[in-house]
C-alpha cells in the first residue's frame, strides 16, 4: 500500500525536472531550425533557463512550502469525513495562492527587465531585453504552476495521488508539442509561450 502511494508522489516530483531536460535536449535544436546558428541558439535558451525559469520557480516554491503545509490538514480531514473542514481548508489555501501569486505575475509584467537585471546584473543589454520580455510571456504561468502544487498537495492528502500526475503529464505533452511547432518559427519566444500555456 506504501509503494502504491508513494509511487505517484515520485512520478509527479518526477515530470517538472524531466520538462526541463526535455527542454534542454530538443530548444536548441529547434532554434536552429528556425534559422539561428549555435552559438545565438545556445544563448537564447540560456537566457530562458538560466535567468527567467528561476524568477518563474521563486513565487513556486513558496507554494510548494505551502502544499507541503496543508497536506496533513487534508489527512486528517479525510480521516474525520469532515467535509466542511476539507472545503475550508481549500478555500483558504486558494486564496493563499493567489495572495501570493498574483502580485508576483504584475511584477513580472510590468517590471519585468528591472527584476532581471536586479538579479542578473551581468547580462547585457541584449539579453536583458530578451529575458525581460521571456518574463513578460511566462509570468501567468506562476499562478497556473503555483495552483497545480496546492491542488496537488491537497488531492495527494486525500489519497486522489494519480490525478496530479494526469494533469502534469498532460501539460508537459501540450507544452512540448507547442514548442516543437512555435519554436521554429518565432524563436525563444514560442518557448515561453509554449511554458505559459502549457501550464496555465
Amino acid at each position: 500500500e506504501l509503494a502504491h502511494l508513494a509511487a505517484p508522489l515520485i512520478v509527479c516530483g518526477m515530470i517538472l525536472p524531466l520538462s526541463q531536460f526535455i527542454d534542454s535536449i530538443i530548444l536548441v535544436n529547434l532554434l536552429k531550425l528556425g534559422g539561428q546558428n549555435l552559438e545565438s541558439a545556445t544563448a537564447s535558451y540560456g537566457v530562458f533557463s538560466g535567468a527567467v525559469s528561476p524568477l518563474i520557480n521563486l513565487p513556486v516554491m513558496v507554494c510548494i512550502s505551502l502544499g507541503i503545509a496543508i497536506t496533513p490538514q487534508m489527512v486528517e480531514g479525510r480521516e474525520k469525513r469532515d467535509v466542511d473542514f476539507i472545503m475550508d481548508k481549500c478555500a483558504t489555501a486558494t486564496k493563499l495562492t493567489f495572495v501570493l501569486g498574483v502580485p508576483f505575475v504584475f511584477l513580472f509584467v510590468f517590471m519585468a527587465e528591472g527584476i532581471v537585471g536586479l538579479f542578473f546584473p551581468s547580462l547585457g543589454a541584449e539579453k536583458l531585453a530578451l529575458a525581460g520580455k521571456l518574463l513578460q510571456i511566462t509570468a501567468l504561468s506562476v499562478l497556473g504552476l503555483s495552483l497545480f502544487q496546492i491542488y496537488s498537495a491537497m488531492l495527494q492528502g486525500l489519497g486522489k495521488t494519480v490525478i496530479p500526475v494526469k494533469i502534469m503529464s498532460f501539460s508537459m505533452i501540450v507544452k512540448t508539442v507547442l514548442s516543437v511547432i512555435m519554436v521554429p518559427l518565432t524563436g525563444i519566444i514560442g518557448a515561453a509561450i509554449s511554458a505559459s500555456v502549457g501550464y496555465l
